[in-house]
């Protein structure tokens, strides 16, 4: 837990200071451009911790897994979440230490979710202390797949904004590769498109 607690501390420390060095930005979302180098810094402390564990939640099967499944050709596509298997393939080519993959993971998650709060919120310390402390933070690691999907398609966000809906669909199938869940989000695209508070939305 101490872990966790530094991650918050200096994690918030460097996204307050990337919003404190903001310049503004007409071109952005929220008018504002929190300095990019230190949001890098923000996020890199997450993904430290976060790719560096090795007991939280369901880590420790994935890590297992990782060492005895059949990480083959034929191995994978018997699976129903291929990307996930090829991602695994692949770095199993380069290495058999399972932490590799939490760290892979943990990388792509959390830069993807970080870069999003960077671009779209307003307080960008408060949003990384939000995801912190909300326990978004430590849910991601538990269900590696499930928010390396959610990741991949929140990273879309701009695509729902600027109504580019082949586009997300895109991404929307390349994240179904890493969890099926993922098509959930094909209909809820014409649906958070549409005015809010109406019958469809109550539906």
């Amino acid at each position: 837990m101490t872990i966790i607690w530094l991650t918050l501390m200096v994690g918030f420390l460097f996204s307050f200071l990337a919003r404190y060095f903001a310049v503004p930005d007409i071109n952005s979302p929220v008018f504002i451009r929190p300095s990019k180098s230190l949001a890098y810094v923000a996020a890199a402390v997450i993904v430290i911790c976060s790719g560096l564990r090795n007991n939280i939640g369901d880590t420790f099967f994935y890590m297992h897994a990782y060492i005895v499944d059949d990480l083959s050709w034929i191995g994978i596509l018997q699976n129903k979440d291929i990307g996930f298997g090829i991602l695994q393939m692949v770095l199993k080519s380069y290495t058999d230490d399972p932490q590799i993959l939490i760290v892979v993971t943990a990388l792509v998650t959390n830069f993807l979710i970080v870069m999003v709060l960077y671009k779209y919120a307003r307080l960008f310390d408060l949003a990384v202390y939000l995801y912190i402390t909300s326990g978004a933070f430590i849910v991601s690691m538990n269900g590696i797949r499930q928010y390396l999907t959610a990741a991949i398609i929140f990273a879309a966000t701009k695509y729902i904004l600027d109504g580019s809906w082949k586009k997300y669909m895109l991404v929307v199938l390349i994240a179904a590769l890493f969890h099926q869940s993922a098509l959930i989000l094909i209909p809820i695209y014409f649906i958070v498109r549409r005015k809010a508070w109406t019958t469809v939305t109550f539906l």
